[in-house]
């Protein structure tokens, strides 16, 4: 027993009574406990004379606290944290959740680089010198992508401008290429690295700069005033999505955004794919730098052209198959497969884009992973969220539980949603990775009827999507078109009965048996549609009513467990007899029918009813329940009349006919003669954005913190670093043609 502690004194209270000394006025901070008792004040601990006795020798023993009157003993105010506490630590549990698991999950990206260097330097005859050049330039092109990554990091968060983050991140705006809800598109021109950071140029980078002048494989763009083809001609424009964060918070976006980023990043080396060049950000926008597509979309050349000949429909929706089976080959579903979104290249071959609305099943990519990091946090923390006039009276509704009930009855702290303190990550990647989706997401015209009833559906849905395309592409309107989206709904939904083949206008007898075959086998039940057989492992889980099939807390019969989707799934669609001339495995090598041609990459005649690339205006998220809200209806932004284009190319014995475009504009409750239609602004979805007293500082909070580790920078080719000094590339054009499509 310590000799400064009484026989009979309780060492509990004891501790208590010094604990709450020290933590009184700074005069009793000073004082130390003392080193001997005498027996008088070894009494109770709990005497106040005993305790007063001490006090008073402790300030007497200070030489200048010899004067101080007795304060009485004080306990430090309980400091109960803040919604702004709150918001910072959700954002530091969510950044540290989902960059761990991309450093654990993911390959290194520059080992990969390496590797690919090697095998080029072993299968091209070089000699030892001309070896060691390559690796020095490929050293330092390393070295150039590392610092223009800590460049668009440092200034991610600076007190910019939309204006000026695209300079700091080294891109020159030229023009807007569309508008949207989320933001705008625009057309911009990567900056040299020391012009942008202004910099004086280094001697690596002059050297690089001279031998990329001299080398003739690539042709500079031309400086005339005839349109022409773009292929083959170096390119130095981009579009840049530009992203509102306000918009997307308040509609709990985080999941799809973070989903399309992770996407592009993974489809890196896609040839069916538009290709992400950078993404980074600032205070209030996100910004999304993609490969400019000069032909525009696909929707802008079915309004120039109204109704495609079988051949040239059969052409693009076979590269659309291909495109839509490379994003199932990365286990992703696009979920919004429609004409909008397929970009027609220099080249003219199509490259499919947009993937806000994305699916791959990841809990990083769900919306309720956002939102329960937050409610759960403030409800531990015992911050009280009202919400506005309508969620107060809701709660004022609720009846109140039974005494028998449990007290977070219907609540998020469900007991199998408790993460455990050891095997964070692992413990989501077996429990928090969605089986199927069940979202109502998409446009509605192009929407399978198992997304339109709220059903769990997988990979299929893309493939009724592209069903209706050749459908749209053949007969000039969509087959399940109305005048509302509500009727339009109701006939997919009955689409047995619904679905017919028009044969009254002489193109439809254009149509041949094997088109319709293929387009009545895509326009079916996810059960029987042509896919693959893969699927039926969903069928026969779909049968089992049970909350797992949602999520997988049991990781022990994995062989039986279904996918969202298959890889390699449009098999059964590309050995029907419809398909039966198309070359797949060399059709991105082939003359497409249309080539675009513009005076040059500063160009824009095919965006200019500015709808690039058409970003999704849906705000639904993966959650069980869901409220609807499709896009907007496709044709109706399409109101300028198109330029005369050049025919497309027709075998002979083919021709294309142009009739009047009809059934594609959707309205929802229209309205009436001399009234005006005015927009009321969305409610937030979360509760948290619409509590009065928090809103304006967590939306703030949000903007800064939500979307850490979205910046990317993508590198350059391992083939750019074969170009030697002499100008004289390593590797042919067309091997290069090749490898990068």
């Amino acid at each position: 027993m310590p000799p400064s502690m009484p026989f009979n004194a309780n060492p509990n209270e004891s501790s208590a009574s010094s604990t709450r000394s020290s933590k009184g006025s700074p005069v009793d901070s000073l004082s130390t406990a003392p080193t001997s008792v005498s027996p008088r004040s070894s009494g109770r601990s709990g005497d106040v004379n005993s305790d007063q006795a001490i006090n008073c020798r402790h300030h007497a023993s200070h030489p200048n606290l010899r004067e101080s009157p007795l304060r009485p003993v004080r306990e430090a105010p309980v400091v109960s944290p803040s919604i702004l506490t709150a918001e910072a630590a959700a954002n530091a549990k969510v950044f540290f959740e989902t960059y761990f698991n991309t450093l654990y999950s993911a390959v290194d990206t520059r080992a990969q680089r390496l590797c690919e260097l090697d095998q080029y330097i072993i299968s091209l005859p070089l000699t030892p010198e001309e070896r060691i050049r390559v690796k020095k330039q490929w050293v330092a092109q390393e070295c150039e992508y590392l610092r223009q990554c800590r460049v668009l990091k440092s200034r991610s968060h600076g007190g910019t401008s939309r204006d000026e983050t695209p300079s700091l991140a080294g891109f020159e705006v030229i023009k807007i290429l569309g508008r949207g809800s989320f933001g705008v598109v625009r057309l911009v021109k990567e900056r040299r690295a020391d012009t942008a950071l202004c910099l004086p140029p280094t001697e690596e980078v002059t050297r690089q700069r001279s031998a990329t002048e001299q080398t003739q494989s690539i042709r500079l763009a031309p400086k005339s005033h005839h349109r022409q083809a773009m292929t083959g001609v170096k390119k130095d424009v981009f579009a840049m999505k530009v992203i509102r964060k306000s918009v997307m918070i308040r509609n709990s976006q985080e999941g799809h955004l973070r989903a399309e980023r992770d996407f592009l990043v993974a489809s890196a080396k896609s040839r069916w794919i538009v290709p992400l060049i950078a993404s980074f950000q600032d205070n209030s926008y996100l910004y999304l730098v993609m490969d400019y597509m000069v032909g525009g979309d696909f929707l802008g050349l079915l309004m120039r052209h109204n109704i495609l000949a079988e051949d040239i429909a059969r052409w693009y929706v076979a590269e659309m198959i291909l495109c839509i089976e490379e994003a199932h080959r990365l286990h992703w579903i696009h979920r919004d497969v429609k004409p909008d979104n397929f970009l027609i290249s220099a080249s003219g071959h199509l490259k499919i884009s947009d993937f806000g609305l994305a699916f791959d099943g990841h809990w990083a990519h769900d919306q309720w992973y956002y939102t329960y990091q937050r409610h759960s946090l403030l409800k531990r923390l015992g911050i009280q969220v009202d919400g506005d006039m309508e969620d107060q009276k809701d709660t004022q509704e609720v009846v109140k539980p039974s005494p028998g009930m449990p007290r977070d009855y219907g609540s998020m702290e469900d007991d199998w949603i408790h993460p455990p303190t050891n095997g964070l990550l692992s413990w989501r990647d077996r429990n928090q990775k969605r089986r199927l989706a069940r979202s109502v997401v998409g446009t509605s015209q192009y929407m399978a009827p198992e997304v339109i009833r709220g059903h769990p559906y997988d990979g299929r849905c893309d493939w009724w999507s592209a069903g209706i395309i050749l459908y749209e592409c053949l007969y000039g309107f969509t087959p399940f078109a109305s005048e509302d989206r509500h009727k339009t709904k109701l006939k997919i939904h009955h689409h047995l009965q619904t679905l017919y083949f028009p044969v009254h206008r002489p193109t439809d007898k254009l149509v041949s048996a094997e088109a319709i075959d293929v387009i009545n086998s895509l326009l079916q039940e996810k059960e029987f549609r042509l896919s693959c057989n893969k699927y039926k492992t969903n069928d026969v889980l779909a049968s089992w009513p049970s909350k797992c099939f949602f999520y997988k807390p049991d990781v022990s019969n994995n062989n039986n467990q279904g996918h969202h989707v298959y890889p390699n799934d449009a098999t059964d669609i590309k050995s029907h007899p419809f398909f039966r001339a198309t070359n797949w495995e060399d059709i991105h090598r082939m003359s497409p029918p249309f080539i675009p041609k513009v005076k040059g990459w500063e160009d824009t005649r095919y965006f200019e009813d500015g709808e690039y690339p058409s970003d999704h205006d849906d705000d639904s998220t993966d959650s069980d329940v869901d409220q609807v809200k499709d896009n907007k209806a496709p044709h109706e932004a399409k109101q300028k009349p198109p330029k005369p284009e050049p025919p497309l190319k027709v075998d002979l014995n083919s021709r294309l006919i142009i009739p009047a475009r009809e059934g594609h504009k959707e309205v929802e409750n229209p309205p009436s003669k001399g009234e005006k239609k005015h927009k009321e602004p969305r409610r937030p979805r979360d509760k948290i954005l619409r509590d009065r007293r928090f809103r304006k500082r967590v939306l703030e909070m949000r903007k800064k913190g939500a979307f850490l580790g979205y910046t990317y920078r993508r590198p350059k080719g391992v083939i750019m670093a074969l170009t030697p000094e002499r100008g004289r590339p390593f590797i042919s054009r067309g091997q290069l043609s090749e490898l990068y499509g």
